[in-house]
């Protein structure tokens, strides 16, 4: 496997460098030095001695990659002071730790940098007429998340952004009445964050009902070799979406789902969308981040949820307008004209026309009116949230979505076709799937 990145030095991509310090001097007391016992064997030295007996007999679980952990990174590094920790407690400093968040201010970096937790509200259509709108508010709480710019601005200032792509880009825009473009007077670097998100929804046990829904994000500045390792660190969660849906009609659904992304997607994302955050990056250089998103993968039911379409409707799919009726014509050339040309989109006068009958009207969910408006484009009478706070910017929420490889490719098609290949070759000969066994 090629890594692009593997000949590249860090002193190529940042401006930082390690100050080294020379080593403290040793001690030179004679009492010090003539109390020193004799190692025990096989050992070099009471240090080495109290360090493997540390790690042989404090716990079963102690590996040989731990110990030269606390060897490289605690006990050799630079800035460890055995004097620090004379008088260490872990118990104190862990009630320290706990309660350190309780005691800063609301407007501390630290307070807005951490996880905050919101109740999502939405409202239950009544099929009332009501010029201000029917519907009963249904609190759903228990959404926890990170806000996107602190996610951001906490992931560009560590030390993993020191092997970020941030060139090349630049910010301009195009008059409208000259039409010609204007370059952005900042002299700052000018740094596009590509964000990739993630969802599933998972089972956490074999028994009982514990699930969880986390959204993930990685950062396309990164690169692809180091966001597949598990232990870069490039996965960054961002939310846990409530899972109490499971009782609530399919439009709830869309309603609950639009709402969680628009606390996500808040004035400070669209203000960093807009106009960028002014970062001081791992290498002390300050840049004006703008946040893109990317791409989206998710299995079909949340993709479903995300461009607020009906799920295995007239169109069930989420990038083009191709009917079912038309499905048995997959992989001819017709076919790959027809998703080119019937790409989808979101009729957000459609939506909204629908919408106001629902909550003004009181017009039925599924009834004639609203499926004429909507049936044929299969959107739900939902709001978009990307459409409706990205999409003035030009953005996309269909194209951002991609194709997921464990749900729709090796749990989906290829399984399908293995097992289908499988019959195949025990109808032809039964003692062959002996021999594709032993493969």
């Amino acid at each position: 496997m090629h890594d692009p990145d593997t000949f590249v030095s860090v002193d190529q991509l940042s401006n930082f460098y390690s100050s080294s310090r020379p080593n403290a001097e040793l001690s030179s007391n004679p009492e010090v030095a003539s109390s020193s016992k004799p190692p025990s064997w096989p050992w070099k030295n009471m240090s080495i001695w109290r360090l493997m007996t540390w790690m042989l007999t404090e716990s079963s679980q102690t590996s040989h990659a731990q110990a030269m952990q606390l060897v490289n990174e605690v006990l050799l590094a630079e800035d460890f002071q055995i004097e620090d920790i004379k008088g260490f407690n872990a118990h104190t400093e862990m009630k320290c730790w706990d309660s350190s968040e309780a005691q800063l201010d609301n407007n501390d970096i630290y307070r807005r940098d951490g996880w905050k937790e919101m109740a999502a509200e939405i409202l239950v259509p009544t099929q009332e007429k009501n010029p201000n709108r029917n519907g009963q508010p249904f609190m759903i709480p228990g959404f926890r998340y990170w806000p996107l710019t602190a996610v951001i601005h906490a992931t560009f200032s560590e030390a993993t952004s020191k092997w970020f792509h941030f060139t090349p880009f630049k910010h301009f825009w195009k008059s409208p009445v000259t039409g010609q473009e204007q370059y952005d007077s900042c002299k700052l670097e000018k740094v596009i964050a590509g964000l990739m998100f993630w969802s599933d929804s998972m089972h956490l046990a074999q028994f009982g009902n514990a699930s969880a829904w986390p959204l993930y994000l990685y950062f396309r500045n990164q690169s692809k070799y180091t966001c597949s390792c598990p232990t870069s660190d490039a996965c960054h969660h961002v939310a846990f979406i409530p899972m109490s849906y499971h009782d609530i009609l399919a439009h709830c659904k869309h309603e609950m789902f639009r709402a969680i992304w628009h606390i996500l997607i808040d004035d400070d994302f669209l203000d960093a969308y807009r106009n960028g955050i002014i970062i001081k990056c791992h290498d002390g250089v300050y840049c004006q981040v703008f946040p893109r998103i990317f791409t989206y993968s998710a299995d079909y039911p949340e993709k479903v949820l995300i461009t607020a379409i009906h799920d295995k409707g007239v169109c069930p799919c989420p990038w083009c307008l191709l009917p079912k009726s038309l499905f048995g014509h997959i992989g001819l050339r017709s076919d790959m004209v027809g998703r080119v040309a019937r790409v989808h989109r979101f009729i957000k006068g459609a939506v909204v026309t629908a919408c106001n009958a629902i909550y003004n009207l009181g017009t039925p969910i599924k009834g004639a009116a609203i499926e004429h408006l909507l049936k044929e484009s299969s959107l739900m009478p939902t709001i978009n949230t990307f459409a409706e706070q990205l999409g003035p910017f030009g953005f996309d929420c269909f194209s951002m979505l991609v194709v997921n490889l464990l749900h729709e490719f090796e749990l989906g098609v290829f399984k399908s076709v293995f097992k289908h290949l499988i019959r195949l070759l025990y109808a032809i000969n039964p003692e062959w799937i002996g021999v594709l066994n032993e493969w």
